[in-house]
């Protein structure tokens, strides 16, 4: 039986990420820190590692993403190149061609 590298990211991810495992990142995490003495971690709450940050500047991106794709559009580009180049999934690229 093989096991998972824990220093792999996929594998750490894997082992420690699961919210149905929540104990086992816990005694983890107290163990590397070296918690004790009633400083242990004991409730700890997974956020989505795949969450879009909220940053203003990723917005004018988005838009001049649209920008891209309605003049890929225009110039008669099909959908797979426009999400290529633009990184749009095909029904956004859809709704600008209405």
């Amino acid at each position: 039986m093989r096991f998972a590298d824990p220093k792999n990211d996929l594998a750490f991810k894997k082992i420690f990420g699961n919210s149905k495992h929540k104990n086992i990142l816990i005694s983890f995490l107290n163990s590397v820190l070296d918690f004790k003495d009633g400083k242990e971690i004991v409730e700890i709450e997974l956020a989505n590692p795949y969450q879009v940050p909220k940053i203003p500047e990723l917005k004018e991106e988005f838009l001049d993403s649209f920008e891209i794709a309605k003049n890929s559009i225009s110039q008669g580009l099909d959908n797979a190149t426009i999400s290529l180049v633009t990184g749009l999934n095909v029904d956004m690229i859809e709704s600008l061609r209405d």
